[in-house]
């Protein structure tokens, strides 16, 4: 009787065991889900290279850094985002693509090729104007096409298959995907410094001979405006206006029509920044080797404020909802209210800032009108 029972013991143990057993692995077996993880995701950054050799991404609302890229040189131009991937150039010929979502590089080539203008990229090519010419590159680095001319001295932008892009005095229409001239004008008098604005048939461009152009897209003259020294701001044609600015401190408003005069407004100093747009309030913002950036409207040119930096304003001003940044030669980068002008946060660059920033605000980017990607 006492073996029995003994047996029986033993009996419900293995099978309290057999249970305890199955019940863990069942468990341990519903945490293990078929589903994806859910991805990672991009955050929304202000991005500004600096002159040792860095991109920073920084939050938008607060100026802290959110992470920050190494690169061999630096880039005076703006990079490019594209499809989900970042594009830089720096000055020692390396070209590097960045993936934001993973913050890290992941891919660096020694192209040979440097420039100080900003790229421009489109339809799977990364165009880049450098010393000897236009070159197109593919997404992974690989060389395609060479259009040889002199010294670029403009940043390339895209529109409908065709690249523009100014060497000399002389402004260039390419192919996109074949890298053929289509035709090319040398109507300047000196060299063209300002990126190619392209906006519907017209192309608009200023030049060191004092002057801004707008062209018809086959290469005949549309009006030309003169000004009392060089034009190396690029255009934002914006509302049937043509406004930049000139070394002779004055910002122009012209009529993209008639090429006349809308207004003009007088700053202290030599007007390089290219404007910006804040349609809310038809504000127009541009920044002068003054110290200081204008606020103007739109229709008339009177001075709604200036916000005082604390150094040059070289940069072009970039505007995302409410906000405008940009940088000065005194090291910050600062957003202010593009309306108002009050001061939202600066923030302390660790070298001075070549480019002017540009913005992943997620549903769109933002870049400023000098680096030829501007949305205007």
């Amino acid at each position: 009787m006492q073996i029995s029972k003994i047996k029986v013991s033993i009996c419900i143990r293995i099978i309290f065991s057999l249970a305890i057993y199955i019940g863990i692995g069942t468990a341990c077996n519903k945490t293990i889900s078929g589903d994806e993880p859910l991805g990672k995701k991009r955050q929304k950054a202000i991005y500004i290279t600096t002159e040792n050799n860095k991109l920073l991404a920084l939050n938008p609302e607060t100026g802290d850094k959110l992470v920050e890229y190494a690169t061999k040189g630096y880039s005076s131009g703006v990079p490019v985002f594209y499809n989900r991937k970042i594009f830089l150039l720096t000055t020692q010929g390396f070209l590097y693509t960045i993936d934001p979502i993973e913050q890290k590089i992941i891919r660096e080539t020694n192209i040979g090729k440097n420039s100080k203008n900003s790229l421009c990229v489109n339809d799977g090519y990364i165009f880049i104007a450098a010393s000897d010419g236009l070159y197109a590159f593919d997404t992974t680095h690989v060389e395609k096409w060479f259009y040889s001319s002199v010294s670029s001295t403009s940043s390339p932008t895209y529109n409908d298959g065709n690249i523009y892009y100014s060497a000399g005095n002389t402004v260039f229409v390419v192919d996109a995907s074949s890298g053929t001239l289509n035709w090319s004008t040398a109507m300047a008098g000196l060299d063209v410094a300002s990126s190619v604005d392209v906006q519907n048939t017209l192309i608009y461009f200023g030049s060191d001979d004092n002057k801004m152009y707008a062209m018809n897209d086959n290469n005949t003259s549309k009006w030309v405006f003169t000004t009392n020294n060089k034009v190396q701001s690029s255009p934002l044609v914006y509302g049937g206006m043509c406004l930049f600015g000139s070394d002779d401190q004055y910002i122009y408003c012209v009529d993209t029509t008639s090429g006349l005069l809308r207004w003009k407004y007088k700053t202290k100093e030599r007007v390089y920044s290219s404007p910006a747009v804040h349609e809310l309030s038809n504000t127009i913002l541009v920044g002068s080797y003054d110290f200081n950036v204008y606020a103007l409207d739109f229709v008339t040119g009177d001075l709604k404020w200036k916000f005082p930096a604390g150094s040059i304003v070289k940069s072009s001003p970039i505007i995302v909802g409410q906000n405008a940044y940009f940088s000065a030669f005194d090291k910050y980068l600062y957003c202010i209210d593009a309306e108002f002008g009050n001061i939202r946060w600066k923030q302390l660059l660790e070298a001075k800032a070549s480019s002017s920033p540009f913005a992943d605000n997620i549903d769109e980017i933002v870049y400023p009108t000098i680096s030829g990607e501007s949305k205007y």
